[in-house]
């Protein structure tokens, strides 16, 4: 049983294996530059498909601006500022 084999048992997501792998890649590439090992062995990835990326338009991004602005100003640390310094707001 390979190690990618192994990984895909425990129910992880490609994406993930791929992740584990490239980490994994990466470590024997930097250990045979350093002379530990003597030839990193070949390690093929999943094939994954990249998710669909949705935009905000204006009138979208400009509601979450206002929300962030109104969440700032009640914050607790931002009320307790207030407290501690009357005079500057």
């Amino acid at each position: 049983m390979t190690y990618k084999n192994a990984r895909t048992k425990t129910k992880l997501s490609r994406k993930r294996i791929n992740n584990i792998l490239a980490v994994l890649s990466k470590s024997l590439k930097y250990a045979a530059e350093v002379g530990l090992i003597s030839s990193v062995p070949r390690i093929g990835l999943y094939k994954v498909e990249r998710p669909e990326v949705e935009f905000w338009d204006f009138e979208e991004y400009a509601r979450q601006l206002r929300q962030a602005v109104v969440v700032e100003m009640d914050s607790p640390r931002r009320i307790e500022r207030a407290r501690r310094s009357p005079g500057r707001r």
